[in-house]
């Protein structure tokens, strides 16, 4: 029977004496189902290993559990290169069934996390963040900036020169990943005004950014960008005076430098002497001496003898021309008076 169930057949038979006898049988015809194999789809990440008998069974309606039957026909699985593979199993009952099942076998990337970040240059004196635009991600975990680890870190942001930051992340699958990246430290010298000491003479016009520069190392010229902060300079004014310059750099820094600038005497008109080659002469009128009293106070102003003219090459001043005249004049007044 191709139908499971419950059949009869009865038998009957006659001897020679036309006794007949019947008989009827029960017949179970029972169902013959093939085993059953149970098996799952596997996704696994790269690298890890893969049972492909975990979790597998096998039964049988009539032979009950068949796990142990179960055989492995088919297996192309690769741990270590993502991709779709697939594993065959059959088991056979005692009856002689067969079942056969595949399964899809998934192996996805294991990559390891990925660690994101750049060298850096920065100039001396600046703050420095190590953990400044770095982040981390994983395929599998996605973004893991916060596990991130630095595990060296030599950098002197005060002091220039060449230094290293090395950082360490792990995925879930325990992948780790390294990374080390060059910190740069620039000199940060300060800009460098060029200017020197001025003399004028009186009255002379004063420029004070006439020939005075600025460079920086790393802004280059800076002259544009001085400022005169204090200027006290009178040219009219003889002294000694000052100006004040300022320069700021791109990072701030700052110099400033004070010139001193004299400022000469005002000069006077000069006195100019007679030619010696044309000595003024002077000739005294011709004094007779006469008596006087004794309390004439005019004694000791005639006492002295005539004065003698002046050698060539002598200068003679105003004043020798006027005492001159005096003397004369008053001789002659002193004679009427004696008259």
């Amino acid at each position: 029977a191709n139908q499971a169930g419950t059949y009869h057949v009865t038998y009957s038979v006659t001897d020679s004496d036309d006794n007949t006898t019947t008989k009827t049988i029960t017949i179970t015809v029972l169902t013959n189902e093939k085993p059953i194999i149970t098996a799952a789809d596997i996704t696994q990440k790269a690298h890890r290993s893969v049972d492909p008998m975990a979790g597998v069974t096998a039964s049988d309606l009539e032979d009950g559990d068949l796990t142990a039957n179960i055989k492995i026909i088919a297996n192309d699985i690769n741990i270590d290169m993502p991709g779709e593979y697939h594993v065959t199993y059959s088991v056979l009952d005692s009856d002689g069934n067969e079942t056969e099942k595949t399964i899809t076998v998934t192996i996805l990337s294991n990559d390891a996390p990925v660690i994101h970040g750049q060298d850096v240059t920065f100039k001396a004196g600046k703050a420095f963040d190590p953990m400044a635009g770095v982040t981390a991600s994983d395929t599998e975990d996605g973004d893991i900036t916060s596990t991130i680890e630095i595990t060296a870190n030599d950098v002197n942001p005060d002091v220039a020169g060449v230094y290293h930051v090395t950082y360490s992340v792990t995925d879930s699958d325990g992948n780790t990943t390294e990374a080390t990246y060059t910190v740069t430290v620039l000199t940060n010298e300060k800009p460098v005004i060029h200017a020197t000491d001025q003399t004028l003479a009186y009255g002379q016009a004063f420029d004070p950014m006439a020939g005075v520069t600025a460079e920086d190392l790393e802004d280059g010229d800076l002259t544009g960008s001085i400022k005169i902060i204090a200027n006290d300079v009178n040219p009219l004014q003889a002294g000694i005076y000052h100006v004040t310059y300022s320069v700021t750099d791109a990072d701030g820094n700052e110099t400033q430098i004070t010139i001193t600038v004299l400022v000469g005497a005002q000069p006077v008109d000069p006195v100019i002497p007679a030619a010696p080659e044309t000595p003024m002469q002077v000739v005294p009128a011709p004094v007779t001496p006469a008596p006087v009293q004794v309390a004439d106070p005019i004694v000791s102003s005639v006492s002295d003898p005539v004065q003698e003219l002046p050698k060539t090459g002598d200068t003679t001043t105003g004043n020798t021309i006027l005492f001159g005249g005096l003397f004369a004049a008053l001789g002659a007044f002193l004679l009427r008076r004696k008259k």
